[in-house]
């Protein structure tokens, strides 16, 4: 299944370094002078008040809790938003080191620098590096996993109780960071089936039904995150649209452009959609033709991604598309990249044609690269623009002028960066409001605009208004305009990043 290896783990070769420092290199700027988002502020908000506060947190937001506790405990050191972000880059690192050992296993030396490479520097590694969320914290244990489950279940006819421990340490520790990392445990299994290792297939299974004994008490917990999370309305869901949008995560995988795809879709991405679909069969046909489909580390491969697939398709159907977003994917980055990685190494032919081809496929994949990572903040900052919105209205705002945020969820956003003195509302419910209607329709929010509307001060004569992207693109905000217009004429208007500031004065 593996190539031979030159270089034991602990004698790194000096190319391996470039990966990591070129990632540390690229990404630094960005962690120190990125503005927050709204997810990374409930991330913030979530922890800004002790161990006990951020469990709790996290519940209401549906996550598992261990990240949140985690960063509650670093913030205690230092408070800052950059400071909040570094353990991400920290365990992106990381991740590139331990996916390099991974990479060992399958691949030559050379091939291994160079796969981990083109993983340092892929764009949807860089979008988690920016993020105080747990995505990169996600990547980093299905590394760590893997090298768990080579080490304990495929490189020894036994197992030591001391590898079994650890193994069951940390799985256990990876599920209370990320529920779907339970999806790669079952690829894991299904790949020791589909390559025949049944003893190995058993001992895993032992230990899994520890972790699974062990994790019992959370279980009533994910039950009722779950019920929390299919109770607002959902969008019907098609077969059809849960493999397209699963293809999208395998194409930005494969091939990166937008992170998130735009309506209309790019020339890269319309180049990249037929480059894939070209090579997708060509590449089974090569592998058939050559005897490789068999290879042991592409079935196992296979398997553990596919199966991981498979399981996203159900969480879509369960729980909605809201919840299967390209970030929600990050458990399949590493298993997806290492068979990337392998598939082209058996498939790239030998002799005079084998350099000029991976030096085109080198070109190809730098070219993308390079686009999908200056397409991850087209406008140089993250969406809401959050900073500069407070410092326009710090900057232009008189006493007595209240700040209505909307939606509610934003509003923490704001908080965050305001320090101005007038009042913001609304001041709490910002995990409350789930979709009331399809997404884009006038009745989504009908209850949440009611609600915040009602906080805003009779005795007002004058109110900020800032009202996120999807008010100006969809028709979702439709009675808050028409609110607007029944009671206010507006001043100012200035538009961010997706973000738009009024300023309203009562008729």
């Amino acid at each position: 299944m593996t190539e031979p290896r030159q270089h034991k783990w602990h004698r790194f070769p000096h190319a391996f370094w470039i990966a990591p420092l070129a990632h540390l290199a690229a990404a630094l700027p960005f962690v120190v002078l990125l503005n927050i988002w709204s997810d990374e502020a409930s991330t913030l908000w979530a922890t800004r008040h002790g161990l006990a506060e951020a469990f709790t947190a996290s519940l209401n937001e549906k996550q598992a809790p261990f990240y949140f506790i985690f960063l509650s405990a670093w913030r205690l050191i230092n408070d800052s938003q950059v400071f909040a972000r570094i353990p991400s880059l920290i365990f992106a690192l990381a991740a590139i080191a331990v996916f390099y050992k991974l990479a060992k296993r399958f691949l030559d030396e050379r091939t291994a620098v160079v796969s981990t490479f083109f993983f340092a520097l892929h764009p949807f590694l860089f979008y988690t590096t920016f993020e105080i969320r747990v995505y990169s914290l996600v990547i980093l244990f299905t590394a760590v996993l893997g090298v768990l489950f080579f080490e304990a279940y495929l490189d020894s006819e036994r197992i030591s109780s001391t590898k079994s421990l650890l193994v069951i340490a940390v799985t256990l520790l990876a599920l209370l960071t990320n529920y779907y990392i339970g999806f790669l445990l079952v690829g894991f299994a299904a790949g020791l089936l589909a390559t025949r290792r049944y003893g190995a297939f058993w001992k895993f299974v032992r230990d899994m039904a520890i972790v699974g004994v062990l994790f019992t008490p959370m279980v009533y917990v994910v039950v009722m995150q779950l019920g929390q999370a299919t109770a607002g309305y959902v969008d019907p869901r098609s077969l059809g649209e849960g493999l397209r949008a699963l293809w999208n995560r395998f194409l930005t995988f494969t091939l990166p452009t937008e992170i998130y795809t735009p309506e209309e879709i790019s020339s890269w991405s319309f180049v990249r959609l037929w480059l894939v679909r070209l090579a997708v069969p060509l590449a089974a046909i090569t592998l058939i033709w050559n005897r490789r489909w068999k290879d042991d580390a592409i079935v196992l491969l296979t398997a553990v991604s596919g199966v991981g697939f498979v399981l996203l398709l159900v969480a879509y159907f369960i729980l909605g598309p809201i919840y299967v977003e390209i970030r929600h994917s990050a458990f399949l980055f590493v298993p997806m990249m290492l068979l990337l990685a392998t598939v082209a190494r058996r498939i790239v032919p030998r002799g005079s044609v084998r350099r000029p081809l991976l030096a085109a496929g080198g070109v190809l994949l730098i070219g993308f690269y390079s686009y999908g990572f200056s397409m991850l903040y087209p406008a140089g900052v993250k969406r809401g623009d959050w900073s500069r919105v407070a410092n326009y209205v710090e900057q232009n705002e008189k006493p007595g002028q209240p700040i209505l945020v909307f939606r509610s969820y934003e509003t923490i956003a704001f908080r965050l960066n305001y320090s101005g003195a007038n009042e913001v509302f609304p001041k709490r419910g910002y995990f409350t409001w789930e979709y009331e209607a399809p997404f884009g329709s006038p009745d989504i929010w009908t209850n949440q605009i009611k609600d915040v509307t009602s906080r805003i001060p009779t005795q007002a004569s004058e109110v900020w208004l800032l009202t996120e992207s999807t008010c100006q693109e969809t028709e979702s905000c439709r009675p808050l305009e028409k609110w607007v217009e029944a009671n206010y004429t507006v001043l100012k208007t200035k538009d961010f990043y997706k973000e738009r500031v009024r300023l309203l004065r009562r008729r």
